[in-house]
């Protein structure tokens, strides 16, 4: 169990006085010593499962009075510390099954002494949540369960809450830990995973009990939403990823089912079902498999791929069969390289690859020779430079890499030996680890830890000068950043703090442009905005998902501002959360998926659309012939007008500018007329006034649709508004003056009763927040209401009268 890091090694052993303890060796005698006597005594701490994860090292340790918790190291007796304990006292919680991701790193463990569940962390106390119950009489998942990480999900085996073998998945998320599939049955749980854009097309993966995880296109309609093709016919599955646009066909990975076994290939489709084919179409036994990564570069799709002959090196086609070759065959014979995480930068295709005589290193293929080279031997000899986090910067490759002096540190490279170099040493003599480097306002940013504070926001223009901290949010014990997108010259980003918990922050790189827009969830608890698939920039917005503990996991926006920071649609009502990701845009529409509660994981989206008041502006396209979440009705079934002229707001919701070509109002037109002007040309989330005179003949009830017809471009577009009226024809009954509106007590303390002095003619009342969100609404009938005080904060009380008059009040709940 004895484990490499930072360049030593870390093992367990008993010198016969301290019991079994956690040593460390230089590979020396004298460099060979216990790092700390976790367990004090005679009494073993036995140290296990030493796993390194984003710049430490965890492991299980026993202590009396403790069990056996989840430590972690650093490397020095100070910085060997308890990380979790999961179950208070002496009970143990057992961690194990550790396995590091760039997603975080999993394990398993028990929070009470009966069950065993999935877990993952960020290297944060408050990042250290439960992804699972799978089994609630017990155990979920046992010590032996062997865990994989592939394409970007964790696969564990464990039993269902009847004890039977399944196999579980996990993104990482709460939501994205789920049943995968039961070893007896065939049913499984739904997934949706984007994978491209064609001209009119939208290319997805879906899965379904009956086909599997196959290849899906739509035009952005129910009816145009279907399956292509099944590759692996029947509940098979070909499971298609990594999606590329070339010579006007879509090339994607998928399973081929053959006599000698499973395994990926290269498919192209022109988005029909003859038209779908592998890319091996003379069925060659010699032909490259088991295809892992491909990019587009100089033409041709570069791509890793084994064969026989060959192991797994990297390839290139173009497009066709007897354009499909092999690059370079780094190491001889029928042993791999393994090439991976392809990036391109100036004239030249960065990769890693692995050979026994120089370890884990750095190549590339220049577009002029398109051979494979060793750029430099950065940790000389058989020893791992390992490259990672790679990004292109000034026509270069910037990375994170570890040689024998400065451990992992940045690094830079224009694709010679010479070329290639340390930028700066930013930790001295432990791991700077910069990694999710992203260039940002023409600078590189990036996430790492100095011998000062822990993981935290830095920036480099490619010197050693020029590369430092941007701003420290967490003081020594680090903000995890997790860098995000960046739209209009800022970065987007979550960062934990002690006193915001984890929250929405942006930067442009430097240390006045880095801030926090707005705090969702007031405090330091979690706010939950992941870093993976959640994060979309599109049309002046930023779209991600976040929780402020009232409305669930939702879709929020902004625009980097502190007002335009906001939820945007409550999908799934109240705490549920429908926890929407993987964003993409398409034909004016921003679409993802998320769990609606009637149907499931489906694909939703956000029309730019016009919207009366609180209209719901997200509609289901597939699973419902229903087009929307709710009618458009405003103030309940009928709004009650004597003969007056009311406004109604017009909001374009949604990520375009809308053009309105037309208003008109249909049915009994003698009881609903309009007024114009009003404003034309509204931009995102931009508001004008549309004025509706009710003057109804008849007693009784009176119904319109307002038709509103508009376009983004030259589409024309038009949606429909119905409104109802109760007709008090020849002034029955006589308007009365409405009487004050008064709230006691006010200030009030939260979840307190709060009891309203009503006008006697009002209609109905709304609380909302100072942006607008409301937060509890109803009908309001005689003297006086009451309502449960929300949580702390500053509201605003309106109700609203039958005259169409409006009255509000301030409540501040403390």
């Amino acid at each position: 169990m004895a484990k490499s890091f930072k360049s030593k090694i870390y093992f367990r052993a008993n010198s016969g006085v301290g019991g079994f303890e956690l040593y460390v060796s230089d590979g020396t005698k004298s460099g060979t010593k216990i790092l700390k006597d976790i367990n004090p005594g005679n009494t073993s701490s036995t140290p296990d499962f030493l796993t390194e994860h984003n710049g430490y090292l965890y492991f299980t340790a026993n202590v009396s009075g403790k069990g056996q918790e989840m430590w972690r190291t650093d490397g020095t007796d100070t910085g060997t510390q308890l990380f979790y304990e999961f179950i208070t006292g002496s009970v143990a919680s057992s961690p194990n099954n550790f396995i590091s991701t760039p997603k975080g790193l999993f394990f398993t463990a028990r929070s009470t002494a009966q069950a065993r569940e999935l877990y993952i962390t960020n290297g944060t106390t408050i990042g250290t949540v439960r992804l699972s119950d799978f089994n609630t009489n017990g155990d979920g998942v046992t010590t032996q369960n062997a865990l994989a990480y592939f394409n970007g999900s964790l696969f564990i085996k464990g039993v269902d809450k009847n004890f039977v073998d399944a196999i579980y998945t996990s993104d990482g998320t709460t939501l994205g830990s789920k049943f995968f599939k039961n070893t007896n049955t065939a049913t499984a749980a739904a997934s949706l995973d984007f994978m491209g854009l064609s001209g009119t097309d939208f290319y997805f993966s879906a899965y379904t009990d009956s086909l599997g995880t196959e290849l899906y296109k739509t035009y952005g309609t129910a009816t145009g939403t279907k399956i292509l093709t099944d590759l692996v016919a029947g509940a098979g599955s070909s499971n298609p990823f990594n999606m590329l646009e070339y010579k006007g066909l879509q090339f994607f990975i998928g399973t081929y089912v053959s006599v000698n076994g499973s395994r990926y290939e290269i498919y192209s489709t022109d988005g029909t079902e003859n038209g779908t084919k592998r890319l091996n179409s003379a069925n060659s036994d010699t032909f490259p498999f088991n295809v892992t990564e491909m990019v587009l570069f100089n033409g041709e799709l570069y791509f890793t791929a084994e064969n026989d002959q060959y192991g797994s090196e990297v390839w290139r086609t173009d497009g066709t069969y007897a354009g499909t070759k092999l690059v370079t065959d780094i190491v001889p014979g029928s042993e791999s390289s393994g090439p991976r995480q392809y990036l391109v930068a100036g004239d030249n295709l960065f990769f890693g690859a692995l050979t026994l005589t120089e370890g884990l290193e750095l190549y590339a293929i220049n577009k002029n020779t398109k051979k494979a080279i060793l750029v430099k031997d950065i940790f000389p000899g058989a020893d791992n430079s390992d490259p990672n986090s790679f990004c292109a910067y000034k026509n270069k490759l910037y990375f994170n890499a570890a040689d024998k002096i400065d451990n992992y540190e940045l690094w830079e490279s224009d694709g010679t030996n010479l070329g290639t170099k340390l930028v700066k040493d930013i930790s001295n003599s432990t791991n700077g680890y910069p990694n999710q480097l992203i260039v940002v306002n023409n600078l590189l940013v990036f996430s790492a830890s100095d011998s000062n504070s822990n993981f935290e926001l830095w920036r480099s223009d490619g010197t050693a000068s020029g590369t430092y901290l941007i701003r420290e949010i967490n003081g020594t014990d680090g903000a995890f950043p997790q860098l995000q997108t960046v739209y209009n010259n800022q970065l987007y980003l979550s960062c934990y703090s002690d006193t915001f918990g984890t929250e929405l922050w942006v930067t442009n790189g430097t240390k006045s442009g880095t801030y926090l827009p707005r705090e969702i969830l007031v405090g330091k608890d979690y706010t939950y905005t992941p870093d993976f698939g959640y994060f979309y920039a599109a049309k002046n917005r930023v779209y991600y998902l976040a929780n402020d503990s009232v409305f669930g996991d939702e879709l929020y926006s902004s625009n980097g501002s502190t007002t335009g920071t906001r939820i945007l649609a409550d999908i799934a009502a109240g705490t549920l959360g429908s926890s929407p990701y993987n964003f993409t845009l398409f034909k004016h529409r921003l679409y993802f998926t998320a769990e609606y509660p009637e149907f499931g994981n489906e694909w939703l989206y956000v029309e730019p659309e016009l919207n009366l008041f609180n209209t719901k502006d997200v509609k289901i396209i597939n699973g419902s012939t229903n087009t929307g979440f709710g009618d458009s009705t405003l103030f309940g079934d009928v709004i009650r007008w004597n003969p007056k002229t009311q406004t109604f707001v017009l909001r374009n919701v949604g990520v375009d500018t809308a053009t309105i070509t037309s208003i008109s109002i249909t049915g009994q037109s003698d009881a609903f007329q309009y007024k114009m002007p009003i404003k034309k040309s509204l931009g995102e989330l931009d508001t004008t006034h549309l004025k509706i005179t009710a003057a109804p003949t008849l007693e009784g009830l009176n119904t319109a649709t307002i038709s509103i017809s508009w376009k983004i471009g030259d589409e024309p577009m038009t949606f429909t508004y119905n409104v109802s009226v109760n007709g008090l024809p020849n002034n029955k009954t006589t308007p009365i003056t409405p009487s004050s509106l008064v709230l006691e007590p006010n200030p009030v303390a939260s979840n307190s009763i709060i009891t309203a002095q009503l006008p006697v003619n009002s209609r109905n009342w709304q609380l909302t927040d100072l942006n607008g969100r409301i937060v509890q609404e109803g009908l309001a009938s005689g003297a006086e209401l009451s309502f449960v005080a929300p949580q702390n904060g500053m509201y605003i009380f309106t109700v609203f009268t039958l005259d169409g008059k409006t009255q509000s009040t301030k409540i501040l709940v403390q």
